[in-house]
């Protein structure tokens, strides 16, 4: 059975944890590596350079706004999932964590970390 690993947002560091897992770590894990990446956003905000991108002319919103999805476009579909919502509550107990989709569903993932 494979071992979900769920990372709640998509910045600084969840998308970097997200590439890593699935680059370095799913071949080392028995069973298989599933990783779920949830985010509010479908773009990588880059807010370092907004004040460059505030003045006309300076930076286009192509250097400010980064699509999530297409950048885990090499992975296989078994081992990653791009959840586009937020997250309502934990379940330590049952190891879950409630999700609600930007369309207004909700769902429960279940996971080995969070």
């Amino acid at each position: 059975m494979a071992k979900t690993v769920v990372i709640l947002g998509a910045a600084y560091t969840g998308i970097p944890i997200a590439h890593y897992l699935l680059k370095h770590t799913a071949a080392k894990v028995k069973g298989d590596l599933r990783v779920v990446l949830v985010s509010p956003n479908t773009d990588f905000y880059w807010h370092n350079a907004s004040v460059r991108g505030i003045l006309p002319g300076q930076l286009p919103d192509e250097k400010l706004f980064y699509p999530i999805a297409p950048a885990f476009a090499k992975y296989p579909a078994e081992q990653f999932n791009f959840v586009l919502g937020k997250a309502q509550g934990v379940d330590p107990a049952s190891n879950s964590v409630n999700i609600r989709s930007t369309d207004g569903s909700e769902q429960s993932i279940k996971y080995d970390e969070l």
